[in-house]
């Protein structure tokens, strides 16, 4: 069975970036406090560019 992406569900994503130090954690642990956002799913990439950028998915 092959599915056309034009009919699923779409989940809305959120990709927050910014270079070592920037307080993406900081505003991220904050988002995560307010209630409607306690069960989000959150991925983190563990690899960073010479440059020193991480990326956080909120889903």
């Amino acid at each position: 069975m092959i599915l056309n992406p034009a009919d699923l569900p779409r989940i809305p994503v959120t990709v927050l970036t910014g270079s070592l130090g920037s307080g993406k954690t900081t505003l991220l642990n904050q988002l995560l406090q307010d209630p409607p956002l306690a069960d989000t799913a959150v991925m983190r990439s563990g690899a960073r560019s010479v440059m020193h950028f991480s990326i956080i998915v909120i889903v």
